[in-house]
């Protein structure tokens, strides 16, 4: 996590949810580029009571309207936790105790399920098309260009092939079929809340969990066939499972959607989603304290982009 502002614990104590109370604030280290914080928060009056608090420091004007506009939406609908305020710079929401689906001991199928059941249910949501902006792959590329310590040649490279990429993702998507896309379904952004205590350690994924999906701050309005491919990159299931998963991933969420999946437009935004990841995991490196984590993230991405052949040199190799 970037280093934290110490004005940044002010901001959140004058918060107006946190008005009349004291505040206990403990910073969260998560794969968000944001800063997070658990605040617990004791309320002066009467009751005494003490409650927990997710707190999100929001940057980027866009991206901040953007993700308050779709987390509210999936909280209407219970897939996100429920928001207590947002102002400008900050989403606060109920404080949900819980264990990432990344560490959960169950198999991956059952992973792939509760994530793409999640997913279906965001994309079924309706919001004002005004209110969100559509998907431009080379512009996020390009932004993640002007950081990245990519050669000259190799950027040159990327934004000759970017040059060609809206008119493609036009042609195959005629119907300009789109919905609102989370943009980053890592199974780390999916957490299991316990609804009754469970005695077994590696108890099976079941009805006595709850599943939330978090951090809408790369939602917009896209494709479905987008947030699959962002699922399948972000979460390396091709190299970790095997070339099959694709084809799996694509029918579970045709059952669970009743879409028919264009899977000419998937595989076009594939490369897209693994250079997205690899440019931002490198970014990433420059200022987190786990560097090494970053770095080997971001070579795993970029070498699954150069399976593509796009490029006449590796991204990788770098």
């Amino acid at each position: 996590m970037p280093n934290i502002m110490p004005s940044l614990y002010d901001d959140i104590s004058k918060l107006t949810c946190f008005s009349g109370g004291a505040c206990q604030i403990q910073p969260i280290e998560t794969g968000s580029s944001h800063q997070c914080f658990k605040v617990s928060y004791h309320s002066s009056t009467h009751t005494g009571l003490t409650n927990n608090y997710f707190v999100k420091y929001l940057t980027g004007r866009d991206t901040a309207s953007t993700e308050k506009i779709v987390h509210s939406a999936a909280a209407k609908q219970g897939l996100a936790p429920l928001v207590i305020q947002q102002c400008e710079n900050w989403l606060v929401c109920e404080f949900i105790d819980g264990t990432s689906l990344t560490s959960h001991e169950g198999a991956i199928k059952d992973k792939v399920q509760v994530a793409l059941a999640l997913m279906v249910k965001l994309h079924n949501q309706v919001v004002s098309e005004n209110k969100l902006a559509p998907l431009n792959i080379s512009d996020i590329i390009q932004q993640l260009l002007i950081t990245s310590n990519l050669t000259s040649a190799h950027q040159l490279a990327i934004k000759h092939w970017l040059s060609t990429i809206d008119e493609q993702i036009q042609l195959l998507n005629q119907h300009n079929n789109l919905c609102i896309c989370h943009g980053d379904v890592n199974f780390s952004n999916i957490l299991i809340e316990q609804i009754k205590p469970i005695t077994q350690k590696s108890a099976p994924i079941n009805n006595l969990q709850k599943y939330w999906l978090l951090d809408y701050e790369c939602a917009s309005l896209a494709p479905a066939e987008f947030d699959l491919a962002m699922f399948i990159a972000i979460n390396n299931l091709v190299t970790h499972v095997g070339e099959d998963i694709q084809s799996d991933v694509i029918s579970v969420y045709q059952q669970l959607s009743g879409h028919t999946v264009n899977i000419e437009l998937l595989n076009y935004y594939l490369p897209c989603c693994y250079l997205i990841n690899g440019l931002w995991y490198q970014d990433e490196s420059q200022i987190r304290a786990n560097k090494q984590f970053f770095q080997l993230q971001a070579q795993s991405q970029l070498q699954c982009f150069d399976r593509f052949g796009l490029l006449s040199e590796n991204l990788s190799a770098k």
